[in-house]
């Protein structure tokens, strides 16, 4: 009956310390992939049409005492309002290329966290963007890290289904 207690006492520590282990593992990888994101001093996208469109372009993600300064170009975006925003998804590729739902990691009433408002393209088809963003971040929870940045057909409107809306470029941001 001793060597019984003592098997099962042995195992009992075994399974205690491998549970220990893996919290702590889960921890470690946790703090990691906090000082990873910790690092981004800068990021950027490169927009590319979603369509048959000839759009291209470049942002960057710099912070600034006021948040975030956003600044780039896009090329060959029609004249008129785009909507303009980081969305939910970590991917181009949508469903009939719709663009989906903002970025809201704290589901805000009212405007969503990555709704950017609207561009306007410019009749020499190339766009500039320079705006500052005050709640996005490049790292925490509301970090745009491998988040999409999405150029819409159409303007911006609360009242649209986002899901509706047809995206005319996008890209995956990256950090620097």
């Amino acid at each position: 009956m001793a060597r019984t207690s003592t098997w099962y006492g042995l195992a009992a520590l075994v399974i205690s310390s491998s549970a220990c282990t893996g919290s702590q593992v889960a921890a470690q990888d946790a703090t990691r992939e906090t000082e990873k994101k910790a690092d981004v001093v800068a990021a950027y996208v490169e927009l590319y049409p979603v369509r048959s469109m000839n759009i291209r372009g470049v942002i960057e993600f710099e912070p600034v005492a006021q948040g975030l300064l956003l600044k780039g170009h896009i090329k060959g975006l029609t004249h008129g309002h785009h909507g303009f925003g980081v969305l939910a998804r970590s991917e181009c590729l949508s469903p009939g290329g719709k663009a989906g739902d903002f970025f809201d990691p704290d589901r805000a009433e009212g405007r969503a966290l990555g709704d950017l408002g609207n561009i306007v393209g410019e009749k020499s088809g190339l766009t500039k963007v320079r705006q500052v963003e005050t709640k996005l971040s490049l790292d925490g929870p509301k970090s745009i890290i491998g988040k999409t940045l999405g150029v819409t057909l159409w303007p911006n409107d609360p009242k649209t289904d986002p899901n509706e809306v047809p995206l005319a470029a996008c890209g995956v941001i990256r950090a620097k």
